[in-house]
């Protein structure tokens, strides 16, 4: 997913992930390259229910 897309999944903006990526917190993703981020629904869900 992408971040925009995460970012809607978990109910947060997408500057907001941008900001936990940079800061070492958030939820888990990949960075295949320095302008692609992606997020895996499996592993936003399993995020989420451990904030819980």
């Amino acid at each position: 997913m992408t971040p925009k897309e995460a970012a809607t999944l978990i109910g947060v903006t997408d500057e907001t992930l941008f900001r936990w990526r940079k800061d070492g917190c958030g939820p888990p993703y990949s960075q295949p390259s320095r302008a692609i981020v992606r997020y895996v629904r499996d592993d936003l869900i399993a995020w989420m229910r451990e904030q819980q």
